[in-house]
């Protein structure tokens, strides 16, 4: 029996540190794009988000919920979420969003 439960533990505890490390990995640094996200279930956009915030558009997907932005060193964290974010991602959330959004539109990256 104590074996089970040595076992359940390690498991939830290795699945509790790869959760922890995909979450850092997600958080946005101080500067450059960041992927942001708009609230689904409210009523505003990521260009409204962009708007309040001062960042430049670099890729905004079609529904308006998510977009790729710069913040030319205006826009911080705290600003995309007070503007409405819902959530702020890394640049490499960013660069992949980027890379998702231009795969077959002809564009070279």
């Amino acid at each position: 029996m104590k074996a089970k439960s040595n076992t359940a533990f390690g498991y939830a505890y290795f699945g509790a540190a790869c959760t922890l490390l995909v979450l850092v990995g997600l958080l946005p640094g101080r500067e450059g794009p960041v992927a942001v996200f708009a609230s689904p279930f409210g009523s505003g956009t990521v260009y409204e988000v962009l708007a309040k915030s001062g960042g430049s558009l670099i890729s905004a997907a079609p529904s308006g919920w998510v977009a790729v932005i710069d913040r030319n060193g205006t826009a911080s964290n705290s600003e995309l979420y007070a503007a409405g974010a819902f959530f702020v991602a890394s640049s490499a959330i960013a660069s992949t969003c980027i890379w998702l959004s231009t795969r077959g539109s002809g564009v070279n990256s």
